[in-house]
């Protein structure tokens, strides 16, 4: 569908408005109707990604948990099947994981959204982040936000700001990669062994070649790692179907996600309600039997820890 015009709703689908004429995905019994209902889901995990906390990120973590409680009180209530990435800042890393332990009593909480800084995710800066999750079963959730090659402390895109929206939406999977290799290389997984990174809205056909280069390089040069990267990879982070890179060739699709260990690695995601939102029903077709299960369900709810 073409995007809704207008600054704020330009990103987003026309058809996916409520009746009311608010803008897309503001309505919670709507997206129920027009999301959950028509597609039979069995579980919707939301990620609400806050604006403007990087311009002004001391304030950032009093904002994050508000938002928090708005859709705690909001959205949860309305349907069963809602569930709740918790927004955490990670400036204030203490400030973070108290947030943390706070949400993580409520059932309906199933993982924490932290919006990335500039600072990459392997750095011990983290650790108190890491251990609230992991200490809670709670997977840390990454997604773009707008943000990236624009604030002073958000994550900048390689060799420098896009200059066209294209552009960066294609580059925006180097972010990711980034963080992935820092996160490995700098040990956050031997110190959180438990813990689970999920990399939402990044695409993921650049998984299965990152594995290889990690794992070719650690069999050369000494890491101080307790295992061979491809290992972590496997165990400790997933990625979200959104945007599915489809070739031209069906089969070569079906391919990349067995390379990558998607029957572990891959969740299905909708991106609902922007303008490319991904239907469950046409998506990722050529997936099929056991594989198709675990994409569509089985990895997000062993991910998440039963909380979907």
């Amino acid at each position: 569908m073409n995007p809704s015009p207008g600054l704020i709703k330009g990103a987003l689908r026309a058809d996916a408005a409520p009746p009311t004429g608010e803008a897309p995905g503001t309505d919670p019994q709507f997206v129920v109707e027009d999301l959950l209902d028509r597609f039979g889901a069995r579980a919707a995990l939301m990620i609400p990604i806050p604006y403007g906390v990087w311009l002004d990120p001391r304030n950032a973590g009093p904002l994050v948990s508000a938002m928090n409680q708005y859709f705690i009180d909001e959205w949860l209530s309305v349907d069963p099947r809602f569930r709740l990435n918790a927004c955490v800042f990670p400036v204030d890393v203490e400030e973070a994981a108290a947030e943390i332990r706070k949400r993580a009593a409520d059932p309906r909480v199933a993982g924490i959204f932290m919006p990335l800084i500039s600072t990459l995710m392997g750095d011990v800066h983290y650790d108190p982040i890491y251990r609230a999750a992991a200490e809670n079963g709670l997977p840390i959730v990454i997604h773009p936000t707008g943000a990236e090659g624009t604030y002073p402390i958000a994550p900048p895109l390689a060799g420098g700001v896009p200059s066209t929206y294209t552009e960066r939406h294609i580059g925006l999977c180097q972010v990711a990669a980034a963080n992935v290799i820092s996160l490995v290389g700098g040990g956050t997984f031997d110190r959180f062994p438990d813990l689970k990174v999920v990399f939402a809205e990044y695409g993921y056909t650049w998984a299965a070649p990152l594995m290889w280069r990690m794992d070719h390089e650690a069999s050369r040069l000494a890491t101080g790692l307790e295992r061979h990267p491809i290992e972590y990879m496997i165990e400790n982070i997933r990625y979200c179907s959104q945007p599915v890179e489809e070739p031209t060739r069906p089969r070569e699709m079906v391919q990349m996600v067995e390379m990558m260990g998607g029957d572990q690695t891959l969740m299905f995601s909708t991106d609902y309600p922007h303008w490319d939102t991904d239907n469950p029903s046409s998506i990722l077709g050529n997936l099929k039997g056991e594989l198709r299960n675990r994409v569509f369900y089985e990895n997000a709810r062993e991910t998440f820890a039963g909380r979907l």
